[in-house]
């Protein structure tokens, strides 16, 4: 089923049941959903948007992005959520790249000229058209673009990953079976709703089985565990810097009593957090494993052991291998090379990037993650970081993330950030940007002789540098390009 198909049946067979507590504290039940996704369907084919047509959407986190993302998906309308903080020059790439037929923003911030830009409320209405005849029946189908999302652009200006309606479905089906989603689970929603994670693993994962999701404006540690406390919810999804807030909040385990299920994911967590997490929620804490291009590849599994520091194995109907990118050929059990991805959840390419998609692809159709991992006998994967971050000291490999690790290990270093760095001699250089809570004159020897105790010689840092917080995305992920941009200009200097 699309995932037209698997929000319509929901939509009609859990019609009386809770589908969304909003931001506001308002509940809608399915049945009011539908009408209000009905109204704002009618109101969007008003202005002129059409099927097949871009809509970017710039709105802080609401009832009224919601609806407008459940309309578009089921009439067709190719969604483009952007985030809700990016500035006019960040937009104006989007919108130039996207080429929309209207852009929806919550302020006046600027959009080129031809473009048709509405300014709404992100919490008001004046989205719902007023009662009328139906709009005719439409169904896309399962080829069809869904949403356009734009990926971080950890390198370049952010490209457009195409998603269709069959990827998305795919991708929900998946999940419901991993994580055994039912119509009495309660969901606190805490995540943005420009992402993958807070859009489709999350909201769209909960509507899709019938459950309900209780959605907070953004996230806060006594918000989500009295809301959680509240609702008797059963469900709650994080990323990394949430889990470490709640486990360090000061409140008891008894608020969380009735989870069944906490995960993480869209930045590693540290093993150490993950077993405060654990402990502290009481239930499974599930990491997973995935990408914009994607939706989520891998899970650990929802009984049994959560491996701590692996992200599980394949979800249903996925298939992963891990290959030595220089040769192309699958490596053995437990050797590091690049996570490659097959199945009906991975995007046909790039919004019009026809040199960039055909290079994201193998010649037998899998995708490249640009992940490094390590597949075990039995599938149970490990990330090791990513393939544009390996460094090649004097021709040696470093995976940044074992020394990442290494260096986490020491009781002072709170955080961490390992990048290369260029070199004349070497090539390029390890160099470690951390937040340390010992003095600052024993940060080099101290970290020297840790690391050295642990690694070999070639993985040691040459470069070290404290910073108060390491520069991070709005999902909580280390932004090392501009660790080493900001290290090569200072050096430079």
């Amino acid at each position: 089923m699309t995932i037209h198909e698997l929000l319509a049946t929901a939509f009609t067979r859990h019609a009386a049941r809770p589908a969304i507590t909003t931001t506001s504290g308002d509940r809608l039940d399915y049945a009011a959903l539908a009408a209000r996704v009905d109204a704002t369907a009618r109101w969007l084919a008003e202005q002129g948007v059409t099927a097949g047509e871009r809509l970017v959407v710039r709105l802080a986190k609401g009832q009224a992005f919601v609806d407008i993302y459940l309309a578009a998906l089921l009439r067709g309308i190719v969604f483009v959520p952007v985030n809700d903080g990016c500035t006019a020059a960040e937009l104006e790439h989007y919108v130039a790249d996207a080429d929309p037929r209207l852009v929806l923003t919550d302020d006046d911030i600027d959009v080129p000229a031809h473009v048709e830009r509405l300014q709404l409320d992100p919490h008001g209405d004046e989205h719902l058209a007023d009662a009328g005849a139906p709009l005719p029946a439409t169904t896309p189908h399962a080829d069809d673009l869904a949403v356009l999302l734009y990926t971080s652009g950890t390198t370049g200006k952010p490209k457009g990953a195409m998603l269709t309606q069959d990827n998305l479905g795919a991708n929900v089906r998946a999940l419901a079976t991993a994580w055994e989603w039912v119509p009495d689970d309660v969901l606190v929603h805490a995540l943005p709703l420009f992402h993958v994670h807070g859009l489709f693993v999350a909201l769209t994962g909960a509507l899709a089985a019938g459950a309900h999701a209780v959605m907070l404006p953004r996230f806060a540690a006594d918000a989500v565990l009295d809301t959680i406390e509240a609702y008797d919810a059963t469900m709650f999804m994080a990323v990394p810097t949430m889990h470490h807030r709640l486990v360090t909040s000061g409140r008891a385990r008894a608020a969380t009593s009735t989870l069944r299920l906490v995960t993480s994911g869209s930045a590693p967590l540290r093993p150490e957090t993950a077993a405060a997490a654990q402990a502290f929620f009481g239930c499974p804490l599930v990491e997973r494993y995935g990408m914009t291009e994607v939706g989520i590849a891998a899970s650990q599994p929802l009984h049994g052991e959560q491996r701590l520091g692996t992200v599980g194995v394949a979800l249903p109907s996925v298939r992963l291998r891990v290959v030595d990118p220089s040769t192309a050929v699958a490596c053995p059990a437990g050797d590091t090379g690049e996570v490659q991805i097959a199945g009906p959840s991975v995007f046909p390419g790039y919004w019009r990037r026809t040199e960039q998609t055909a290079a994201t692809f193998t010649d037998d159709g899998w995708l490249r993650s640009g992940d490094l991992g390590v597949l075990a006998d039995d599938g149970v994967l490990t990330i090791r970081g990513r393939s544009k971050e390996l460094i090649i000291s004097a021709g040696f490999n470093v995976y940044p993330r074992e020394v990442e690790e290494c260096l986490a290990d020491h009781p002072a270093v709170r955080e961490v950030a390992v990048v290369g760095l260029p070199d004349d001699d070497r090539g390029e250089v390890v160099a470690a940007v951390l937040v340390w809570d010992g003095p600052e004159s024993l940060v080099e020897d101290d970290l020297v002789a840790h690391c050295r105790a642990h690694l070999a010689a070639y993985k040691c840092p040459w470069v070290w540098r404290t910073v108060e917080s390491l520069p991070r995305n709005a999902m909580g992920k280390v932004q090392k390009h501009t660790l080493a941009q900001q290290l090569a200009d200072s050096r430079r200097d």
